[in-house]
């Protein structure tokens, strides 16, 4: 007798094609780090593919999260991980086919594809986390406001307390809340994530722009600061934080205060990611037209954008405006 076994899930019960639960395992991992910022998740994956070359949701994470760089650098790599992951399409459900489609979209800068793509794949799994993730990011490299909102807002229902990720769901509704203009939802939201997550960086920048936006100017540096030790070590958007929290002393004229955060926490000491050195030369900009003498600073920066401009040029028109 032939005995059906069940279809393997994620922790939100979404499906995967069959896989060690080891590799599973590590994708959970690499997911809550991707959601978080707290790690590298295709640092956390890479063995995992090494080791379970067949595992496709293995290989549609690593091309989706290379995506969100937002770097032409990465595209070897993303065109990699793609192909294999198309190699076996024998094997991997619609859910993991739509959002290999996606990612080759998003690889060939069809970014608003990418976006529709992810869309229908939500439209069947609303807890598909990472299809979430990637597509509100896009939404914010794009400046879209209304699905910044409205994304989220359509799978939302079908997430709860119970679920695993539901803080960052909700991080991401805050956002999106906020950018158009619905601060008072935005806030109730954000701290309703913060109550389950503390840690939850994203939602602190939610709060963050909300209270810029309202003028809150002394009430958001105390959010960043007396938040720091949850949001900041070993978190790879703690520099966009840092940003804001620099922007808070800018708002007081403490411009020695938003230097000190731009030479400790702002500027990238030992890396070259573009989305953490167009927030430098942003920081350096708004002290440039308040009169600020930055000193030799913008020579650091010039340097850094000179050297990824052979590669880089051209590929992410906000990247190229702040280079």
């Amino acid at each position: 007798m032939i005995h059906n076994l069940p279809t393997p899930t994620d922790a939100r019960g979404v499906a995967v094609s069959e896989c060690k639960p080891s590799s599973l395992e590590d994708y959970e991992r690499a997911l809550y780090q991707f959601q978080s910022y707290f790690g590298d998740p295709t640092e956390t994956l890479a063995a995992t593919v090494e080791n379970d070359p067949e595992f496709v949701m293995g290989h549609v994470f690593n091309a989706s999260a290379m995506l969100m760089m937002t770097e032409r650098q990465y595209i070897p790599a993303i065109q990699q991980s793609i192909v294999c992951a198309e190699s076996l399409s024998h094997k991997s459900n619609d859910r993991e086919k739509g959002l290999i489609a996606a990612a080759r979209e998003g690889l060939e800068g069809r970014w608003d594809r990418a976006c529709a793509a992810w869309d229908r794949v939500l439209e069947r799994y609303p807890r598909d986390a990472m299809a979430i993730q990637c597509a509100h990011l896009m939404d914010f490299f794009c400046g879209d406001a209304v699905n910044l909102r409205d994304r989220v807002g359509r799978v939302i229902r079908h997430w709860h307390e119970g679920v695993p990720g539901y803080s960052y769901i909700l991080g991401m509704q805050a956002f999106g809340f906020e950018e158009c203009n619905q601060y008072d939802k935005a806030e109730e939201t954000a701290n309703k994530a913060l109550e389950i997550e503390r840690r939850d960086g994203w939602s602190v920048h939610a709060l963050a722009h909300v209270m810029e936006m309202q003028s809150r100017y002394e009430e958001g540096k105390d959010l960043l600061q007396s938040r720091a030790q949850d949001w900041a070590p070993n978190n790879g958007f703690a520099f966009h934080n840092w940003w804001h929290l620099a922007l808070f002393h800018i708002e007081h004229e403490d411009f020695l205060g938003a230097l000190g955060l731009y030479d400790e926490k702002v500027i990238p000491e030992d890396s070259d990611v573009a989305l953490q050195m167009l927030d430098a030369t942003a920081l350096l900009w708004r002290l440039h037209l308040q009169g600020v003498d930055v000193g030799k600073r913008w020579n650091r920066i010039a340097d850094m954008w000179a050297r990824k401009a052979t590669v880089e040029n051209g590929y992410y028109a906000f990247n190229d405006l702040h280079a």
